[in-house]
């Protein structure tokens, strides 16, 4: 330890002021990494990656044979939205030449509700009118929700912010007085696309709400990446001159005005700059000296969404049968389901059970086996005989993963206050990334690239 204590030492007091261009360590390869590493690779930066899985890409997994004809999964980060909406992605799709392949199909999407199941275009007769005309007037106050955040990039600074913040989302659900059926149905759309409404901020909701303001439904989550999205951060990879350097947990950044000294793997790296792009609630991790100031020195109390997803691959795409699409939201724990092998080739079919929230939370403690069969249980409920047809099952858990421990970001009541600014400015030679440090897209692919741009620029503007 001395002998490290004594480099360290050495490695700071010895900057050269003759570089031309900096250099910088990216901590972490995943979407915002990656991106980051390019962008200033670009710029004439030398990079140094490192990484503390045996693979890159995070959040973004693509399981490729694990299933049978060679059919395939995303584990992660899923669906795209148009390139209108989600512009960098689609650049570097473009510009890496990928492809890119649209989702779904013009059939129905099933709902399952006190044990029945109706295709969407029968939803009212199942839940009533007063229920459907409540759940028509949530998605109408969810979008009014818009007027509050003036400027989605300062957020924080929004009016009436610390109010908004300290409110959690089912304390305003509480204030709308919806049916119950449709209060279920409401929580169910929070819960699968951030979080328990309880454990989210209301002004997070707001600008959730302000980001998508203008954008028309069918431009939403209409694209994977063709042939799996793991292609686009392997293009990313293959663009450096230095390799990942994969199996290399960083435990340790010392900083000062002249650089940064980054330990890992029981090596020393030294650069101008260091990107750090683990999510929030492994920050903690590593060893920062000085130690990080507040409030990032607690930045494992942000909040983040508890999402599963089981990826169960059946003999037949038994949904299409029944003239629907694979897509259900149903009141059991499993929450969503969907086919993610829509534009792949093959009589099989997989379909994706999305579990989020309180239901989702117990996951870390079960087994592989667990898991399937509690989604396989569920998935013979609303589609009875399905379980008759089933070959396999694969799961991501992303609660329970040391290096994530949480699906993404969903900033909960005080959250925005506390973290939001702090994530988005440098602390010295120190730059965030990553999807929660977005100005817009957190917790979306779009938002981890943007993040790792604005990080680039940080260094070389």
């Amino acid at each position: 330890m001395k002998k490290l204590g004594l480099l360290l030492s050495l490695c700071l007091s010895g900057v050269s002021q003759a570089e031309e261009k900096p250099s910088a360590i990216v901590v972490g390869a995943g979407l915002a990494g990656l991106s980051a590493a390019y962008e200033l690779q670009q710029q004439g930066v030398e990079v140094t990656v490192l990484e503390a899985q045996t693979r890159i890409g995070g959040r973004v997994h693509t399981l490729y044979n694990a299933f049978d004809q060679w059919q395939y999964a995303e584990a992660g980060g899923e669906l795209l939205d148009g390139a209108e909406v989600h512009p960098q992605i689609h650049a570097y799709v473009e510009q890496f030449d990928l492809g890119l392949e649209e989702v779904g199909y013009d059939s129905d999407t099933a709902y399952f509700i006190d044990g029945q199941r109706v295709p969407e275009s029968e939803l009212e007769n199942l839940i009533g009118a007063k229920a459907m005309a409540d759940y028509d007037r949530f998605w109408e106050e969810l979008a009014e929700l818009a007027q509050y955040v003036p400027d989605p990039a300062k957020l924080h600074q929004a009016p009436n912010a610390a109010e908004l913040d300290q409110q959690s989302v089912a304390q305003w659900l509480d204030g709308l007085e919806l049916a119950p059926k449709a209060r279920t149905l409401a929580e169910h759309h929070i819960r699968g696309e951030y979080a328990e409404p309880s454990r989210l901020s209301l002004l997070f909701l707001a600008h959730q709400a302000k980001v998508y303001e203008d954008v028309e439904d069918d431009q939403v989550e209409i694209y994977r990446v063709a042939g799996g999205n793991t292609r686009l951060v392997d293009a990313l990879s293959r663009q450096l001159k230095k390799p990942v350097l994969l199996d290399h947990p960083v435990t340790e950044i010392h900083h000062n005005e002249q650089g940064v000294d980054v330990v890992a793997a029981g090596k020393v790296f030294r650069a101008d700059y260091a990107i750090v792009t683990v999510p929030a609630k492994v920050l903690n991790h590593i060893r920062f000296t000085p130690a990080l100031a507040a409030p990032l020195d607690r930045a494992q109390a942000l909040s983040y969404g508890s999402h599963t997803k089981v990826m169960l691959q059946y003999k037949q795409r038994f949904w299409l049968n029944a003239n629907l699409n694979g897509d259900t939201v149903a009141d059991l724990p499993l929450g969503w389901t969907w086919e993610a092998t829509d534009q792949q080739a093959g009589d099989a079919g997989i379909l994706t059970v999305y579990t989020s929230g309180r239901f989702a939370d117990g996951d870390r403690f079960k087994t592989e086996a667990e898991l399937i069969n509690s989604a396989r249980d569920q998935v013979a409920q609303v589609y009875p005989g399905a379980d008759q047809l089933f070959l396999h099952g694969e799961t991501q858990a992303w609660l329970r993963l040391p290096w994530q421990q949480g699906g993404y970001s969903a900033y909960g009541p005080g959250d925005v206050t506390r973290y939001w600014q702090a994530f988005r400015q440098p602390q010295g030679r120190l730059i965030w990334a990553g999807e929660h440090t977005a100005d817009r897209y957190v917790g979306y692919l779009e938002g981890a690239i943007r993040s790792g741009q604005r990080a680039a620029r940080v260094i070389t503007r």
